[in-house]
Order: C-alpha cells, then structure tokens, then sequence
C-alpha cells in the first residue's frame, strides 16, 4: 500500500458524513490536526500522526495562496515521499510543481475500492454520503461512473 499523508479538507469532508473508516489509511502532521481543532472544533482525530519534515520546495507564485500549515503538509510530503490527498486546488497545484503525487478525496476512495482494500459498495456509499457536501460535484460523480465502469 502507498503512502497517503491527508490535509484539513480531506478529514472534515469524512468527519462531516460520520465516516472515520478510512483514517486508518492515512497519515497526517501535528499542525493539520491542530488547524482542524481550532478551524472546527474536531479535536479527537485518531489518524496517525508522522513529525513534521523540512524540505526545500520549487519558489513561486503559489506560496502566498497557501497557510503555513499547507506548506509544512507539502514539505513533508515531499520529503516522506507521501501522496497528498487535498481538495484543495491550490495546494494541490503546489504539489504538482514540487513532485509531489496528489489525489483528491473521490479518487482515493476510488483507489482503495480499485486495490482491493475497499469493498465496492462501501466505496459507493462513502462517495454518496459525500456527494451532497462536496465542492467539486462533477468531480465526485466522474468516480462514481469510474468505480460504476470497473465493476
């Protein structure tokens, strides 16, 4: 199995639809488990947590859209060789430009039901749970034809 490291995004789209069954395939740093205490009172996060690492990132543009807490993700995840699944398309793009393999929630999700970690219809019903919350719609409803398709 690959190496996910998640950011806030990821675990309060799952937290918000009472689904905790796929932290125990992820990875996160202190500070996003900070930022999700203080941002929207989700303190008890039983995803494991990994230090946080220093590594130099690609210079540009992108930096002044993306937190602290963003860009300590990202070095990290650089440095632990770590697929990053975000929502967030700016850090998503800042991984990109650093080497850093991203996945957005749906397709993780699609990932684990893909390698056989996930059942089919557990994967489905995560995904429709999520449909009514998700930012990106036609994002979530690609997978869900995706997943449709595979099977």
């Amino acid at each position: 199995m690959e190496n996910y490291i998640v950011n806030s995004t990821f675990v309060a789209y799952l937290a918000d639809i009472y689904e905790n069954s796929l932290f125990p395939y992820v990875q996160t740093i202190k500070e996003v488990k900070e930022e999700l205490g203080h941002l929207r009172g989700i303190f008890d996060i039983r995803i494991e947590e990994i230090a946080s690492k220093d590594q130099t990132l690609q210079k540009g543009d992108w930096e002044k859209y993306l937190s602290e807490v963003d860009l300590s993700l990202l070095r990290t995840a650089k440095a632990s060789k770590k697929i990053l699944i975000t929502d967030d398309k700016k850090l998503a793009k800042a991984a990109q430009v650093n080497g850093v393999s991203v996945l957005n929630t749906p397709r993780f999700i699609a990932t684990l039901a893909f390698n056989g970690i996930l059942k089919y219809d557990v994967a489905v019903s995560i995904l429709e749970k999520l449909l009514p919350l998700y930012n990106r719609k036609n994002v979530l409803k690609k997978v869900l034809k995706d997943l449709n398709n595979w099977r």
